[in-house]
Order: structure tokens, then sequence, then C-alpha cells
């Protein structure tokens, strides 16, 4: 791979918006599209052999869909652990003893609800991350 291949973010960004994608090309997806239009080290593999170039392609494409599936996973993981510790909370009372009443599940439930859908718990997830980064 020569530096023609390699694409900036500038580059790439620019080829997602002319190209009307919705997600920011990969430096192969950049490179496969190059080749398609006849340019780069892979336009000849493209013109002799393009099969193997699909099979690269597939092989992105799986990758990032494990990747994906195990974020997917941890994902699911934290949020079931933030409800378990948002209603665990909500339930022994940390507004209710504020307020000097009792606090029932159902209410935790549906204050989690309404916590996950007012877009709180976005937030909190990314005020938390702004705040892990050094």
């Amino acid at each position: 791979m020569n530096k023609d291949d390699v694409a900036g973010l500038v580059e790439l960004k620019k080829l997602q918006k002319d190209a009307g994608i919705p997600h920011l090309p990969t430096q192969l997806t950049y490179q496969l599209r190059r080749a398609v239009a006849g340019y780069g080290t892979l336009a000849y593999q493209w013109a002799d052999k393009p099969h193997r170039l699909v099979y690269d392609a597939c092989r992105e494409i799986e990758a990032q869909a494990d990747t994906i599936e195990a974020l997917q996973s941890r994902i699911e993981a934290l949020e079931a652990a933030l409800r378990d510790v948002f209603i665990h909370g909500h339930s022994e009372g940390w507004r209710g003893n504020q307020m000097r009443r009792d606090v029932k599940h159902e209410d935790a439930e549906k204050s989690w609800s309404l916590y996950v859908s007012n877009g709180a718990l976005e937030k909190t997830i990314a005020r938390k991350a702004l705040e892990s980064q050094p």
C-alpha cells in the first residue's frame, strides 16, 4: 500500500459527505472505492480478480460485526448494572428519606423508566465518559 492509498480524516469525511454514506469510511473501504474507480494499488486486482476484494470487504464487515456484538453485550450488562444500582438506591430511600416517606419498588421502576426515556441516562453516560478522559 502506498501513501496515496491512505486517507486522512479530512479525506474520509469528504468522501462520506460526497458519497452520502451514513458512516465514516475505513481505510479498507476507502481503498476499495478507489479500486472500483480505477485508482490506487488495488485497481489492478479489481480489474483482474475482483472477487478477492469482495472477500476482503466481507472479512472487514464480519470483523466489525463481531466487535459490535461484543460491545453491545457490554453495553447491555452495564445498563442492567446501572439500573440495579439506581433501583436499589431509590428503594433504599435516597430520595424517600429526604422526603420522610416510604418508596415502593414500583416507584423505583417508574423512576428508572423516566430516567431512561427523558435522555438522562445517555447524558449521564456521556458526562462520565468526558470526566474519565485524561
